[in-house]
């Protein structure tokens, strides 16, 4: 091979964060062009569905791949490949890696691709791609130029090497003046004392930078841990036991236990949640404009080759870190349990790599877990939202608020009626986790997803939906991409048929074409009559938002009273004029206290009641006269104290970005 192209999929834990290249790939990199093989760093994009990715390898244009593995990255790997080799089929690939562990059916399938290095480290490697069985040198990719001293923090460093190859590198970081915000993590887990030692004497030299160094807690003798205590190592994150010694004479240095098997599964927890939020709630913010799917979901009561054949569909559509989703009743999730656990993901042959498995009974009681581990289960719950007045369940749950039926759309319009008649809503306590399932469809004009199927729900017929509650988009089998254009075709179709265009609510409204057939196109009726249905919705957290500050929230329901834009004005009742322009917050009264809220933020401020009938009357075009004689009526003070007051609240409020200029 004249040329060979480098990169890997790199994990947060075991959950895929990217497909990139990392600091082991360039070190094997400058090694192969200084032996005069051409090498390539992967520089494509990071993100993105599995077809996309394997054209941006296909464009590297290099003779062969060398591709980093292991048992949590083999699945994903595999089906970038196949789909490269769809693009060049002649192509060679290599992997190398540890894959001890993987799904056999997985390794057996990256056989047939591509051959595996019999391979222990980056030296066998290395003479294996050479040819060479001695002498194959270790040449940096910092010192050869082929990264630059910005790119430390983001590939750290390793001692992994010859030492006077670890030294040079760090007399030439140290010439170089890294610009980091970020702590450069630095490998030593396979120094011992004096290797230590000779790193220690270089970090000192190093100015501007700081060093997160890996180190094992055998090799900190007393003399290490005084030789490290400089102002340029942040911190040392420590395998194995950290004896009381250890942490004795550490001193102000900071030490930091590695990662353990406990900290993953929490960690997996946060990503199942989240995932599991998304994929109710339809709130896909990422930034990326190009189709792929993040969620398959589909039943366990779907015979085993039936979704064997689903996967295989939708393989090359699914996103780098997409996730399949298996629902079904709690007995049968659990009888399945052991085959989402990863890396054998025996449910799935690897891929898609990630599993949720949600059980749920006919009662709305649910429960989610996150890749097979029971360590992340969650509990959950599913209510309608016409019986949300009657709902029950433990502090700790999350629920899901389902609006899928004519009772359930009659009553979110009593509700809407009332909001906008007063400004009053009553929300749930916030010792309850609540979301709305499809909130997206509330959101304003562009909050949409569907063009992008981000989730797809196929049923026991082989049909799929997309938004959990609508009707069907397409069935397994049919072409991703025609999908996609049917449902963008579907989707101008249906604005063009209800005026979008002209509509009085287009800026504020999602413009949502997959609904419930229950509602019998209320939907559009909603947004035009009740144009601050989308506040009603996220109102139901504010309490939640809010909880950290009120530790005596009732234990059942909060009331609130609301003003913003089209609502009643809850504290100035004089003359008002033109409603002034800019990003208004929402004032809200909850427990007698005055608040203001941006809203997509956490920012929630307390006001006096006298800076909440400023800034209301301000926002809502009261000119100064009007205000002044407003609060001399409400707090029953002089005009002249009332001017003077008015003017130094509007300081206040200007310095707290309540009002503007």
């Amino acid at each position: 091979m004249n040329s060979v192209g480098l990169a890997r999929i790199v994990l947060d834990g075991r959950h895929v964060a990217a497909f990139r290249y990392a600091l082991d790939d360039a070190r094997l990199a400058a090694s192969l062009i200084a032996a005069g093989i051409g090498a390539k760093l992967y520089a494509g994009k990071s993100e993105g569905r599995v077809l996309d990715l394997s054209r941006q390898l296909a464009r590297m244009r290099a003779d062969g791949y060398l591709i980093f593995v292991s048992p949590d990255t083999l699945g994903p790997v595999c089906e970038l490949v196949k789909e490269l080799k769809v693009l060049r089929p002649t192509v060679s690939v290599t992997f190398w890696g540890n894959v001890d562990g993987a799904n056999p059916v997985l390794a057996e399938r990256a056989a047939s691709l591509g051959q595996f290095l019999p391979a222990a480290g980056i030296e066998d490697v290395l003479r294996a791609c050479t040819g060479e069985q001695a002498g194959a040198q270790l040449h940096s990719p910092y010192l050869s130029g082929l990264l630059a001293a910005e790119d430390v923090g983001r590939f750290g460093m390793t001692a992994d090497q010859p030492q006077a190859l670890t030294i040079a590198e760090l007399e030439w970081l140290a010439a170089n003046r890294p610009a980091s915000g970020t702590a450069i993590v630095f490998e030593a887990l396979r120094q011992g004392p004096a290797e230590l030692l000779a790193i220690a004497s270089r970090l000192g030299a190093v100015e501007g930078a700081q060093f997160e160094l890996h180190v094992q807690a055998a090799a900190l003798s007393d003399e290490v841990l005084q030789a490290l205590a400089l102002p340029s190592v942040a911190r040392l994150v420590v395998s194995g036991d950290i004896l009381d010694r250890i942490r004795a004479q550490a001193g102000s240095l900071q030490i930091v236990p590695a990662e353990s098997a406990e900290d993953r599964y929490a960690r997996a927890s946060v990503y199942g949640k989240n995932g599991n939020i998304v994929l109710h709630t339809g709130f896909y913010f990422d930034a990326k404009q190009t189709p792929g799917i993040y969620h398959l979901e589909l039943p366990l009561s779907m015979p085993a080759a039936a979704r064997a054949e689903v996967y295989s569909w939708a393989g090359s559509g699914m996103d780098i870190r997409s996730a399949a989703v298996l629902r079904g009743e709690p007995g049968r999730v659990s009888e399945h349990l052991d085959k989402f656990i990863a890396p054998l993901s025996l449910e799935t042959s690897g891929w898609p790599k990630h599993t949720y498995a949600l059980g749920h009974d006919s009662d709305g009681a649910a429960s989610m877990t996150f890749d097979g581990v029971e360590a992340t289960r969650q509990a959950m719950r599913y209510v309608a939202f016409s019986d949300l007045h009657a709902m029950t369940g433990q502090a700790d749950e999350t629920a899901f608020i389902t609006m899928r039926t004519a009772r359930d759309a009659d009553e979110l319009e009593r509700h809407l009626h009332a909001f906008h008649e007063s400004g009053d809503i009553t929300v749930p306590s916030p010792r309850h986790n609540l979301h709305f399932e499809n909130s997206c469809r509330w959101m304003s004009y562009g909050g949409c997803r569907l063009p992008m199927l981000r989730r797809i729900a196929v049923d026991e017929s082989m049909k799929l939906s997309s938004c959990r509650d609508s009707g069907s988009i397409g069935e397994v089998g049919e072409d991703y991409d025609q999908i996609v254009i049917r449902v963008k075709q579907h989707q101008q179709l249906e604005e063009g048929r209800r005026e979008c265009a002209t509509c009085e609510v287009r800026d504020s409204c999602s413009h949502c074409t997959q609904l419930p057939s229950e509602w019998g196109g209320r939907y559009c009726e909603f947004r035009k009559r009740y144009q601050q249905s989308s506040l009603y919705l996220e109102l139901y957290g504010f309490a939640k938002l809010c909880s950290p500050t009120f530790k005596d929230l009732p234990a059942e329901s909060v009331a609130l009273k609301v003003s913003f834009d089209g609502l009643p004005l809850q504290y100035y009742r004089g003359p008002v004029g033109q409603a002034r322009s800019g990003k208004r917050p929402v004032f809200v009264n909850m427990l007698g206290q005055h608040l203001v809220w941006w809203r997509g933020t956490r920012k929630v401020l307390r006001l006096s009641e006298p800076l909440a009938v400023m800034a209301e009357g301000w926002w809502a075009g009261a000119d100064e006269a009007d205000l002044s004689a407003s609060l001399a009526e409400k707090f029953s003070i002089g005009a002249d104290e009332a001017h003077s007051g008015l003017l130094q609240g509007f300081d206040k409020l200007r310095e707290q970005g309540v009002i503007h200029a």
